[in-house]
């Protein structure tokens, strides 16, 4: 249980601060895609350790979130006067 935990926290409390020191270089447009993303990374990596069968329901939430995404990076701006 103690390496679990250490490598719990140690793996939370660096990917965290990582975000954090990081998050000012980027624009909030960019930093919400990435954030977005988490889960598909986590989905790949599920599949990659036989935890999750990839399926149709699968693919087809992931690819609307990438869709989404794309599509809130990629549409013209509207100016907020």
């Amino acid at each position: 249980m103690g390496p679990l935990l250490l490598s719990a926290f140690f793996g939370t409390f660096v990917a965290l601060l990582l975000v954090n020191l990081c998050q000012k270089l980027l624009d909030p447009v960019r930093a919400a895609i990435l954030y977005a993303l988490e889960p598909v990374w986590a989905t790949l990596l599920a599949i990659s350790y036989g935890m999750v069968t990839a399926n149709g329901w699968l693919l087809l939430g992931g690819g609307a979130l990438l869709l989404g995404n794309l599509i809130a990076e990629l549409a013209p701006r509207r100016d907020s006067a």
